[in-house]
């Protein structure tokens, strides 16, 4: 048991040397980051230290140390010497239990953005209530069937590709429809018959916004 106490002991004792080590290293971090940088001018001195943001586009490289090192280096014009790695995945997880998540707003989220995408696709390109009577390009334009609106993913698909300037595939615009909670049907009846459509949540896309027209006119897709 005496033993068994010593071993613990000495365990504990090691731990705490290692998280001393640690702060040692986070400590000449920043002091080889931000130290030298006494000759700079003041403004300069103050946008290093306060006001440059680094940006990570990946958890992959926020937490890769060459991409951190160039990505300091590049934004103070110093050399940032290699660390152990053993002591650098100390200094990740430091790092990563500071962090604050913050919101990153509609357009960093997947059903959001898609949302405000469709939203405009609806708004710009209008409604159809029957496809016979639309040129061959128009044929695929949002319509009503059975009171919700009801899109076409390779329209839509279309619309993206256009006004984007990242390019997106067909199957990306399902995966995004289905995550929206949209329903893929394809009616056996009626002026949509054998066409593929996506039928979008009337909670988030109420007929009366976007079509008033159809519905004061009394046309429904399926009539």
């Amino acid at each position: 048991m005496f033993f068994r106490r010593k071993s613990i002991d000495a365990e504990i004792a090691g731990l705490e040397r290692r998280r001393e080590a640690l702060d040692r290293q986070l400590q000449n971090l920043e002091a080889k980051l931000f130290t030298d940088h006494a000759d700079t001018p003041h403004a300069r001195r103050d946008s290093l230290v306060d006001g440059t943001v680094l940006e990570f586009e990946t958890y992959a490289r926020f937490t890769d140390q060459r991409h951190v090192r160039n990505a300091i280096g590049a934004a103070t014009n110093r050399y940032v010497p290699k660390i152990k790695p053993k002591v650098w995945e100390g200094i990740v997880q430091v790092i990563l239990d500071a962090l604050t998540e913050t919101a990153g707003g509609d357009e960093n989220d997947l059903k959001a953005s898609t949302r405000l995408c469709v939203d405009r696709y609806l708004r710009d390109v209008g409604f159809i209530d029957a496809p016979e009577k639309q040129p061959v390009h128009a044929q695929r334009k949002p319509a009503l069937i059975d009171g919700c609106i009801a899109v076409s993913a390779t329209d839509l698909h279309a619309y993206l590709n256009k006004t984007n300037a990242q390019p997106v595939s067909v199957k990306a615009v399902t995966s995004r429809l289905a995550a929206l909670g949209a329903e893929n049907i394809r009616p056996r009846s009626g002026p949509f018959r054998d066409q593929s459509r996506w039928v979008l949540p009337t909670e988030n896309f109420a007929p009366a916004d976007y079509c008033n027209w159809l519905l004061e006119g009394g046309t429904d897709a399926r009539a």
